[in-house]
């Protein structure tokens, strides 16, 4: 899948999630705001195994160029302070999955880059002296780790599949740069009706109907 459809799809979802939970009162409006950045983060962060990922090449008009400047310091930190170096290890040791869609599409990937910036964002919180807000750093990780997830779970639904473990495959039926906008509309859809499941019913509600989006993804677009 391309980046934007990552994007779209990630916010739509992950919105609806943070309003749903705004709804039942576990999330402030701040709390909201940087769980979504740190999810659309980590939707770009996958696709660092690649030459031209978006996360890496990503460009904004006017005031919005600090945000691509910040998605891009990210991304260029994950690809040469891990992704790199997990390149290297893997080549030492005559392994695979250096390649695009290697162990960055996977369940380590998604262990490894939350691990990652866990650790750069507590070293960080030891030197300002700031531990105490290490519990906000967990939040943001939550955000980082479902972000990438989305991202997996999208390339799923592609014909390449992703392989999450070495005995774990999913795949599907759309073809990226053909088919993209059938997934986009199908979490615009979902999400929407989430978010007003759970502002006209209940947000517990809007949550089960917000769980349920992702198994009837995969009855729409994946491959038995």
């Amino acid at each position: 899948m391309e980046g934007r459809t990552h994007l779209f799809c990630t916010l739509m979802y992950l919105g609806a999630g943070a309003f749903v939970a705004f709804k039942a009162g576990a999330f402030g409006l701040f709390d909201s705001v940087a769980f979504l950045i740190a999810a659309m983060e980590g939707a770009l962060l996958p696709d660092v195994d690649a030459p031209k990922s978006l996360g890496t090449k990503i460009k904004l008009a006017g005031i919005l160029k600090y945000a691509a400047v910040f998605a891009k310091t990210i991304a260029y930190i994950t690809k040469f302070g891990l992704y790199l170096v997990l390149k290297l290890v893997l080549w030492m040791f005559k392994k695979r999955g250096a390649e695009h869609r290697g162990i960055m599409h996977s369940f380590w990937g998604l262990i490894l880059v939350c691990a990652f910036w866990l650790a750069i964002g507590y070293g960080a919180l030891s030197i300002l002296n700031s531990t105490k807000y290490f519990k906000d750093l967990l939040f943001i990780i939550l955000g980082l780790l479902l972000g990438y997830l989305m991202h997996l779970w999208h390339d799923a639904l592609t014909l390449s599949g992703v392989k999450f473990t070495k005995a774990f495959k999913i795949s599907g039926w759309l073809k990226t740069g053909k088919h993209e906008w059938l997934l986009q509309l199908f979490f615009l859809i979902a999400s929407s009706f989430a978010a007003h499941v759970a502002n006209s019913v209940s947000p517990l509600h809007g949550a089960v109907a917000l769980i349920l989006a992702i198994p009837a993804s995969y009855l729409f677009f994946g491959t038995s």
